[in-house]
């Protein structure tokens, strides 16, 4: 495949007179099915193709993207890449295409996903329907196998290639008020356990009743991992080194200091052989293993290319996702307060103010209400709103860290003070 991709770019290259240029081809060779009401509404078989092409000139930069690789396809993507450009203003930050620069060695892939076929994907499915049919309840999701392929060249020298392998399937169980969802994606398909997951889906279903109307007010929290993975993912969407150095974030002058709480450890790591890695960018910035948040201290901020040549420093990437956890169960962080909420998932989570890092949203996939270590009822959905640093400061105990996705392992975690701000009915 990197062979055809490279002959492919060669012929792009053939075709373009510019100062500069970045080509990055993706090729995704996919197997989708949808299941909903206990039945397989749809199958996806086949390659998708995207096609990135950016010229330069002076400063002035033009990008057209297209799905084909057919002759008039490329082409096309080419005419209007120059069109885009010339119509564009020269970018006083423009930093140019990556140059030559070593890859960090990693394998993205796994055979097992690789030799995955839909039969086996059905025989899951199958599992999953029967499941759903014994609990007397209806089950929906979205199984997926997919092997990607990218390549990315620059006229400076930079040039890259990754092989990406991903399972991953989502199930929705409900019956009546009762709806709760799990999620797990792995890199290599042999690492799925059907069973587990289901044990999973039907523990939490099974905590599940008619949920009571919930209040709004201050509640001990244990946060299952989707919940953690979700909160945190939007708060680093709005880290970065130049809106913390303009002042523009909570993280101004925080470098190098503690400011979140000291229970809170969040890194990237390119030798964790159960993780993909973000090996690079088009850009040519190249991922490395990273503490950004140690026990609480602040040890690096997201900073792009652009602005790491601005300040003369180096440029980094999230090459994945991790959360050091602890060993406690949720039996245990259950134990460890008097009473408190179960939150399984967030979801519509939006930023409130990026110079505070306030972020709102809502439970989802079920609430439940527990009290001296035993789940006593559910609860309807409620609105938070919350500065995440502030939370990790109220940390009291964490689960264990685990794969939760092919990018990510986080623990649970039991908060105190959550601060709720609005329920629903539902």
């Amino acid at each position: 495949m990197r062979d055809q991709m490279k002959t492919l770019a060669d012929k792009i290259i053939s075709k373009l007179n510019c100062e500069d240029y970045e080509i990055d081809i993706n090729i995704n060779d996919s197997i989708m099915i949808r299941y909903a009401q206990n039945r397989i509404t749809q199958n996806i078989v086949g390659e998708n193709y995207q096609v990135s092409l950016t010229v330069s000139e002076n400063g002035r930069s033009g990008k057209y993207i297209v799905n084909s690789i057919e002759d008039d396809s490329i082409d096309f993507m080419i005419m209007k890449a120059f069109e885009m450009m010339n119509n564009s203003v020269k970018d006083p930050e423009f930093a140019g295409s990556g140059i030559f620069i070593q890859i960090p060695e990693v394998k993205n892939y796994c055979e097992s996903t690789i030799n995955c076929t839909m039969d086996d994907m059905g025989c899951y499915i199958e599992k999953i329907i029967y499941n759903a049919v014994e609990k007397e309840a209806n089950v929906s999701g979205f199984m997926t196998r997919n092997i990607s392929y990218q390549y990315s060249v620059t006229k400076n020298g930079f040039q890259a290639y990754d092989k990406t392998t991903n399972f991953s399937n989502s199930m929705t169980m409900a019956k009546g008020k009762r709806e709760t969802k799990i999620v797990k994606s792995v890199k290599g398909f042999k690492n799925y356990n059907i069973d587990a997951e289901l044990e999973n889906l039907n523990r939490r279903f099974s905590a599940l009743s008619e949920p009571l109307q919930s209040e709004i007010g201050k509640y001990n929290v244990i946060l299952m991992p989707e919940a953690v993975l979700n909160f945190f993912q939007m708060m680093f969407w709005y880290m970065n080194r130049r809106d913390s150095d303009l002042g523009m974030s909570p993280y101004y002058n925080q470098l190098n200091k503690l400011f979140f709480g000291e229970k809170f450890t969040f890194r990237s790591d390119i030798d964790d052989n159960d993780l993909t890695v973000k090996s690079y960018n088009p850009n040519g910035v190249v991922a490395k293993s990273l503490e950004w948040i140690k026990n609480g201290v602040i040890k690096n901020l997201p900073l792009d290319k652009a602005y790491a040549n601005k300040i003369g420093e180096i440029p980094n990437l999230s090459a994945n996702f991790i959360i050091d956890g602890e060993n406690n169960s949720i039996d245990d962080l259950m134990k460890k307060v008097d009473n408190g909420l179960i939150i399984n998932n967030f979801w519509y989570i939006r930023n409130v103010d990026s110079k505070k890092g306030e972020i709102t949203g809502l439970t989802r996939d079920g609430v439940n209400y527990f009290e001296n270590g035993e789940i006593k009822h559910s609860l309807t959905n409620l609105r938070f709103n919350e500065i995440p640093y502030e939370v990790t400061r109220k940390i009291l105990a964490l689960g264990e860290s685990a794969l939760l996705t092919d990018y990510s392992k986080v623990p649970a975690m039991l908060i105190k003070d959550f601060n709720f701000v609005d329920v629903t009915t539902f």
